[in-house]
């Protein structure tokens, strides 16, 4: 592409700014302007630094409510499970979750097994509805994860903590009875596909081909938690620059994770999401490395939260073809 010309009129423009520039900061208008900026940005930093986790997890949206108790489980929806109570990775936390099975334990060891994680607010007796639907329409067994700080997992909630209760989470199913450790898939939406897409990494750098899932979910994620905040928050704009570590201890960056992923992937996208920019779940299935059975599909009118209800049982019809490829896949390579 050739460089614009630089001419005698583009010259006396910006010599016209730069005079009245200098005639600005000579009357202190310019200097005051320059002053509120870093004074405003210096106060959006301390406020972010200081309440970043409390604006990222939201255990209970409701703050009056209590979520540990007049919990519903599995078997309030008519479906049988165990509870889940094992350490983090780390050792330091209890970590909470449930293992909703098929209807036999037969059953049970030849079915896909899905690690559920969800997104940034609520907790697990909140997606019972949707779990019992994926557990009828795409006949899966379903682990449930409750991250730290969330429903009856104690501690407080992290980046850093989180990849470690989904790492222990991961060794549970590898370690159960019931489970085939050849259909095991990882399923995330929103704040879960960065735990999802993070955990896949660490066990595809870590762990034997054979002792990784089969392939990943990723249903309205995100680029990086610092891209979404600069939509939802404009007034982070000017700063965007810096919404990075060391300052965000929260950056999730799936932007930085998929593209070295190596397993199928299919992307689920509400194309009327008002959290996360649709366009951004194009850009990550762009980027990844698609190898076969990875594809994406949208729903025209979902929204960020009602994908499953919107979507009805093309939303699981979908799901179920996926997963069905994954096996197909795994027969081919053996």
């Amino acid at each position: 592409m050739m460089a614009k010309t630089f001419s005698a009129k583009t010259f006396s423009k910006l010599l016209f700014v730069a005079l009245v520039s200098y005639s600005a900061l000579n009357q202190g208008y310019l200097w005051s302007m320059v002053k509120t900026f870093f004074g405003i940005s210096t106060l959006l930093i301390v406020f972010l630094f200081i309440r970043q986790n409390e604006m990222l997890y939201v255990p209970c949206p409701h703050p009056t409510l209590s979520p540990r108790k007049n919990r519903s489980n599995p078997k309030d929806y008519e479906m049988q499970y165990e509870e889940i109570k094992i350490k983090s990775e780390d050792g330091i936390t209890d970590l909470h979750g449930w293992f909703i099975k098929q209807r036999s334990d037969e059953l049970t060891q030849t079915s896909v097994t899905v690690l559920y994680f969800h997104g940034n607010a609520g907790n697990i007796s909140d997606r019972l509805q949707l779990f019992r639907d994926m557990w009828i329409l795409a006949g899966v067994n379903i682990i449930a994860v409750e991250y730290r700080g969330y429903g009856e997992s104690g501690g407080v909630p992290s980046e850093d903590g989180i990849n470690q209760d989904a790492l222990a989470f991961y060794k549970f199913a590898l370690d159960h009875h019931l489970i085939d450790t050849n259909k095991i898939i990882i399923f995330g939406r929103s704040l879960g596909g960065a735990v999802g897409s993070s955990l896949a990494l660490h066990l595809q750098n870590n762990y034997e081909k054979q002792q990784r899932p089969r392939g990943l979910v990723l249903e309205n994620t995100f680029t990086s938690v610092p891209d979404v905040a600069v939509v939802l928050l404009p007034i982070l704009s000017p700063i965007s620059f810096m919404l990075q570590r060391p300052l965000m201890r929260n950056v999730w960056s799936n932007k930085e994770v998929i593209p070295k992923l190596d397993y199928p992937i299919l992307f689920v996208s509400g194309l009327k999401d008002e959290i996360v920019p649709p366009e951004q779940m194009k850009t990550l299935y762009s980027t990844c490395r698609k190898l076969p059975g990875t594809k994406i599909h949208t729903f025209p009118h979902a929204g960020h939260n009602d994908v499953p209800v919107v979507g009805a049982f093309e939303y699981y019809d979908i799901l179920s073809s996926f997963l069905k490829s994954l096996l197909e896949l795994e027969k081919k390579a053996q």
